[in-house]
């Protein structure tokens, strides 16, 4: 499930930043795990954060979430496989 995906990626200590492609060519960068909440069906993220405050919030629709990827490129290698 792409909410349980994005879940994992927020409680990952370090944090490891990661985008998210929306539908529609959007994309949006979670650089701190405090600045996003995720819902049943969606996940808020706060965007012009300065000192851990976001400037105001958007909520994006897990249906319309068709990626995620780190931020640095570089995906974490599986148990037993590669970095890609």
């Amino acid at each position: 499930m792409l909410g349980e995906a994005i879940k994992k990626r927020l409680d990952r200590r370090p944090f490891e930043p990661f985008r998210l492609h929306i539908t529609g060519g959007d994309r949006v960068e979670i650089r701190h795990p405090e600045l996003a909440f995720l819902t049943r069906y969606s996940v808020v993220v706060g965007h012009g954060a300065r000192e851990g405050v976001a400037d105001y919030v958007l909520e994006y629709s897990l249906i319309h979430i068709v990626k995620i990827e780190p931020v640095n490129g570089r995906q974490r290698a599986a148990r037993g496989g590669k970095a890609a």
